[in-house]
């Protein structure tokens, strides 16, 4: 079937999407009014994540910015901050730089509860104004669109920090469109708070290096002035943030049903490493293979429309979400920003965005709850981990190359600048046909 036909079959049942986007967060709203206000109908705290935020911010509050990345003195200070039986056993550990806990120390004082509902609110406030950075043609229904989109959904009821970062993205692709670079890079910079997120931004510069060389300043200029300017604010937090560094880089204990990248579905396919030769590991290999093939469409793609900055900033963030180690579920919520440029800035391809958009948001829908029941069949019927598959990642990876394919044209063939925004016309190095 050809993408015109397919997309025809989608259009009248996307219908079924806002039925299911409507259905998920009723059901969360509902248990969160039948709960006790701080917790669900489950007894789950409210944005669990948000807990590690707030907890090094109060610390810091308190005086006791030393103990924010001691885990023994965290866990039992989490448990005090709830009511018996709550929150207990367990703790949400604050591993990013010192100065990302600063603007959590505007809600530290309140109630956790209150704390986090403010953060999902600037979550949700962040969503509209990136929306707004990327000029869709009709902002208010992508906004709506994005809402079903279970990422998203995930970032707010975790109470994550992902569309804080969509918002961030945005603003980089919006100031590089206006051809200031610099300044692009200085706010790219805010992501050093997660590093990971600047993977994609980071190899497309390295292969546009004099186009983008400005960028670079800026993200280096952005992290001094993040880490030289919380230092004489909170000493204490970056000593123990430098103690604690390597426990905190090489910290791998992540739920992998939650996580949609190569590295998690190949762990989650053979959770027994395999040894090959010199100490390396089929795993590995595999890891490696699937994170090259990533790259290598991404070069291919730059090659062919490295003049295209839509479409290249979008596969910057693709690639970002693909080779990240840590993409978990609520990290996929910046996929609407691809989403947004490509449906904007390559109208001509609209049948093949309906098809791989949908197929998207559906491996992503299901996939993780797919895999955490094949994680509980195994335990109880089996009594161990054996193979899981997450079904999102070979969609995914289907979906980029698909994507890639309809978005580098034959040899020969030059999209027309009409509908595709374009580096400044100053830049004469490159034709955006090859090197």
């Amino acid at each position: 079937m050809t993408y015109a036909r397919t997309a025809a079959f989608f259009r009248p049942r996307l219908v079924y999407a806002v039925c299911a986007g409507v259905l998920v967060w009723s059901t969360w709203l509902i248990s969160l009014a039948l709960g006790r206000g701080e917790t669900d109908l489950y007894g789950q705290i409210v944005g669990t994540d948000h807990l590690a935020f707030y907890t090094a911010a109060r610390l810091i509050r308190e005086g006791r910015g030393a103990d924010v990345y001691n885990y023994d003195i965290v866990g039992p200070y989490q448990s005090a901050l709830f009511p018996p039986g709550v929150w207990q056993d367990t703790f949400e550990a604050f591993r990013n730089p010192p100065f990302y806990a600063l603007p959590y120390t505007l809600t530290a004082g309140l109630p956790y509860a209150l704390s986090s509902w403010f953060w999902i609110i600037v979550s949700l406030a962040a969503l509209v104004v990136g929306v707004r950075l990327l000029r869709p043609e009709q902002p208010w229904r992508t906004v709506g669109w994005a809402m079903t989109f279970l990422p998203v959904f995930c970032v707010l009821s975790y109470g994550q920090n992902t569309l804080l970062s969509f918002a961030i993205f945005a603003a980089v692709f919006r100031l590089l469109a206006a051809d200031r670079r610099f300044l692009a890079g200085f706010v790219a910079g805010l992501l050093w708070f997660k590093p990971t997120l600047l993977i994609g931004l980071f190899f497309w510069s390295l292969l546009d290096i004099r186009r983008l060389w400005p960028c670079w300043l800026g993200v280096i200029a952005g992290g001094v002035v993040l880490s030289a300017g919380s230092w004489p604010l909170i000493p204490e937090v970056w000593t123990a943030f430098f103690e604690n560094l390597r426990v905190n880089l090489t910290f791998d204990n992540f739920e992998q049903w939650k996580m949609h990248n190569p590295k998690a579905f190949w762990k989650l396919l053979r959770p027994e490493p395999l040894p090959l030769v010199g100490g390396v590991t089929l795993q590995e290999v595999l890891i490696g293979l699937s994170t090259l093939a990533g790259i290598v469409v991404f070069v291919q793609l730059w090659r062919r429309q490295r003049n295209n900055l839509p479409v290249m900033f979008a596969a910057a963030v693709f690639l970002t979400l693909w080779v990240s180690p840590h993409t978990l579920i609520y990290e996929w919520a910046l996929a609407i920003l691809p989403a947004i440029l490509l449906w904007t800035h390559a109208p001509r391809h609209r049948d093949a965005w309906v098809v791989l958009f949908a197929l998207t948001w559906a491996a992503l829908f299901v996939s993780t709850d797919f895999c955490q029941a094949q994680l509980w069949a195994e335990r109880r019927w089996l009594g161990t981990e054996s193979v899981l598959l997450q079904v999102s990642v070979p969609v995914l990876g289907w979906v980029g190359w698909q994507a890639a394919c309809v978005l580098i044209p034959p040899e020969g063939v030059v999209e027309s600048p009409d509908s595709i925004g374009r580096f400044s016309p100053t830049e004469t190095h490159g034709s955006g046909a090859g090197p």
